[in-house]
C-alpha cells in the first residue's frame, strides 16, 4: 500500500464519520420538529379571577375563631376578604384523604396527559 492509497481510505473515513454525524444531528432536529406539541389548554377567567381585588365579599370577622369549633374558617388574611369554610379533619379522616391521594397519583404518573 502506498502512502497515497492510505491517505485516501484515512479520508474517507473521516468523510464517512462527518457524514454520519450529519445525519444523526439532521434526524435529532427533524425528530424534534415534527414531535407532537401537547394539546392547548384554555381555561376562561371568571370576573374574580380578572381583578386586582376581590369585591362584593363579605369581610371575616376573626371573633368566630374563639368558637371555630369543627369549622375551619378561609379568609384572605390581607384584606379580611371572607373565602367560605370547611370542616375540620380529625387524624383518621387525613389519611384516609392522603391514602385515596397516593392512590390517584398511581394513575396519574402512567398518564400521558394528552
Amino acid at each position: 500500500m502506498t502512502n497515497h492509497s492510505i491517505l485516501e481510505i484515512i479520508g474517507l473515513v473521516t468523510l464517512s464519520y462527518v457524514a454520519y454525524k450529519i445525519v444523526l444531528i439532521t434526524l435529532s432536529f427533524l425528530s424534534n420538529l415534527l414531535e407532537a406539541s401537547p394539546k392547548k389548554v384554555i381555561v376562561e377567567l371568571k370576573k374574580d379571577e380578572l381583578s386586582e381585588s376581590l369585591e362584593g365579599y363579605p369581610k371575616f370577622d376573626p371573633a368566630k375563631l374563639a368558637t371555630a369549633g369543627d369549622k375551619i374558617y378561609l379568609w384572605d388574611p390581607s384584606t379580611f376578604d371572607y373565602l367560605g369554610e370547611t370542616k375540620a379533619m380529625n387524624a383518621e379522616e387525613v389519611k384516609q384523604v392522603v391514602l385515596k391521594a397516593r392512590k390517584a397519583q398511581e394513575v396519574w404518573k402512567k398518564s400521558s396527559f394528552c
